[in-house]
């Protein structure tokens, strides 16, 4: 019995650790960005040393979306239920592959079609979304998806692919 009452007595006190670590890492986070957006973009091109790390403001070469977009549902902003709209980018003369953020839509809204041409490749190099999902959730490389299966999205478009996603700067509308 007195275990017990000193494990509900000391949950609190680990939960408020947990907490706080939690808010520990998301500062670091958010100093990174910001120091990010202070500093020029550089560019995002295969080269056989390793990419720019996570945060950094990249630009990359103009190319053209290598396959259909996938909505990442499950994606909440302010508070709203919607999903994030990713695209596989093929850039420039290197011909490397990136997972272009290009923002954010709300669930119901319509799918836009906006043309190439409207994309400005330039933002910052983030880690891949992950979602926890149950067993069953939808996992796949183009349209309404629960998780990115990251694995089959580079079987279907070989080449050299960059890690993580690149979330644009300025989303085309009406993203």
């Amino acid at each position: 019995l007195w275990l017990l009452l000193l494990l509900i007595t000391l949950l609190p006190y680990a939960l408020a650790v947990w907490q706080w670590q939690r808010g520990q890492d998301k500062e670091v986070l958010m100093r990174s960005l910001t120091s990010a957006m202070s500093t020029a973009p550089v560019g995002l091109v295969y080269r056989e040393a390793e990419p720019p790390p996570a945060f950094t403001r990249v630009r990359l070469a103009q190319g053209e979306p290598a396959g259909p977009v996938i909505e990442l549902r499950n994606s909440y902003l302010g508070g709203q239920s919607g999903r994030r709209i990713l695209q596989p980018w093929r850039q420039g003369p290197d011909r490397s592959l990136v997972l272009l953020d290009l923002g954010w839509l709300v669930d119901g809204a319509k799918m836009p079609d906006f043309p190439p041409e409207q994309i400005q490749p330039q933002g910052y190099r983030m880690p891949t979304p992950h979602h926890f999902v149950l067993s069953g959730a939808a996992k796949g490389t183009a349209g309404p998806v629960d998780e990115v299966d990251e694995a089959a999205l580079r079987r279907r478009y070989p080449g050299h692919w960059f890690q993580g996603v690149v979330v644009l700067e300025n989303s085309p509308d009406p993203l």
